[in-house]
């Protein structure tokens, strides 16, 4: 069952490498690169805070076993808040928080939102197609390396590309965003284009479009 990945099985950080290099290029290209840097980091935040917090859901009903069992047994103290900083410098390792992938969810999260607000020159679309290819090869390895089952990839995968389309569509509806007060709040500063005379259907057009409502 490993014939496919007899090279990689054995660097269990290479997803940690993977996910730290996508997000180190997405600051850079946030910093140096988007025209609209605060609201661009202000939508990405929104949307991976709202899939985190269902992962957070999630593992409370899913306390499945890690497909890995060579991990350590970790001690773990009362200070939860203390407890999860060492798991985010990964000093500890859960065992149990798999469904689903909060790796999968960043690393695709980032890669969207290069694909999405990234300018039409040469440089910027192979960068964004770069990314893109860095994401999946990084993907793989979260499953060759048993770092979560293949499921949790495949779920978190496309949950936040559902999420992420859906969020834009309703940034670009002027009566949703009336309707969702903290959605309202969020996006107030942000200009709409064409809110009343486009259709929903040419709404939809345009969002799977990547267009950028900035």
């Amino acid at each position: 069952k490993e014939r496919f990945t007899p090279f990689v099985i054995e660097y269990k950080s290479s997803p940690d490498v993977g996910q730290y290099v996508i997000l180190g290029i997405s600051f850079v290209w946030l910093v140096t690169c988007c025209k609209q840097p605060f609201i661009v980091f202000r939508r990405f935040l929104m949307i991976h805070s709202f899939l985190f917090l269902c992962r957070a859901s999630c593992l409370l009903g899913t306390q499945l076993p890690n497909p890995y069992q060579g991990y350590p047994m970790q001690q773990w103290s009362d200070n939860i808040l203390y407890e999860a900083l060492l798991v985010n410098l990964r000093y500890k390792i859960t065992r149990t928080d798999v469904f689903y992938s909060g790796h999968t969810v960043s690393m695709t999260c980032l890669a969207l939102m290069i694909e999405y607000y990234h300018d039409n020159t040469p440089f910027q679309r192979f960068l964004s197609i770069f990314v893109w290819m860095l994401t999946l090869i990084t993907l793989y390895l979260i499953i060759a390396v048993k770092f979560h089952y293949t499921i949790d990839v495949l779920i978190a995968f496309q949950l936040t590309i559902f999420t992420w389309k859906i969020y834009h569509m309703a940034t670009e509806s002027h009566m949703v965003r009336q309707s969702i007060p903290i959605l309202d709040f969020l996006e107030g500063d942000v200009i709409e284009q064409n809110s009343y005379s486009d259709t929903f259907q040419e709404r939809i057009s345009k969002s799977l479009s990547h267009s950028k409502q900035l």
